[in-house]
């Protein structure tokens, strides 16, 4: 039977649960509980949810957040790139970061197949940033325009950037910068 503690932590909360598997494995889970009952307690972690029967649960802690990893990958940044479009579908969180990362004086870049909306979207933002037309995986044209925007070479692996779809992650990677898979916290 799992320590009775566990019952009194408050949904939404992030926790760490060990627990054992049908197999006689043991476990780990760690995420936010979205569910609990008498017999089970569901939690929210990055693979989905989890379901895990009390009677299961070997040990458990409260852990605090960790910072939001996107977040942290752009803070060391010499300059960071974003695709427009993933900043516009998460403004939620991605507003805040592009003010954290501005006023820490990293230059900023979003990237954008399109163009369009791009100039009013940062206005209405107030970020000084500027959003270059990127015509996929034209990394090489936008990395000249970010070293003629800056006026001074940038090597390649000191550009970070990040987008919600992997294969523009992989043709940045390929052609030198550091990329990430863009994934909101949770």
């Amino acid at each position: 039977m799992p320590p009775e503690s566990l019952s009194d932590i408050p949904l939404g909360e992030r926790v760490t649960v060990r627990h054992r598997l049908a197999d006689g494995r043991a476990s780990d889970a760690v995420g936010r509980i979205t569910a609990r009952d008498r017999d089970a307690l569901t939690l929210h972690t990055r693979r989905g949810e989890v379901h895990i029967p009390l009677d299961a649960v070997l040990v458990h802690r409260v852990v605090q957040a960790v910072p939001w990893r996107i977040a942290c990958f752009l803070g060391r940044a010499e300059v960071a790139v974003l695709d427009l479009g993933t900043v516009l579908r998460h403004a939620d969180v991605t507003t805040p970061l592009l003010v954290e990362l501005e006023r820490a004086g990293t230059p900023l870049f979003l990237l954008t197949a399109t163009g369009e909306g791009a100039a009013t979207s940062l206005a209405e933002a107030g970020l000084g940033v500027f959003a270059q037309h990127l015509l996929d995986g034209d990394c090489p044209a936008a990395h000249a325009e970010i070293e003629a925007r800056l006026a001074r070479v940038v090597g390649p692996g000191l550009v970070h950037f990040t987008d919600e779809r992997p294969p523009s992650v992989e043709t940045a990677r390929e052609w030198g910068w550091q990329a990430r898979v863009f994934t909101p916290p949770d």
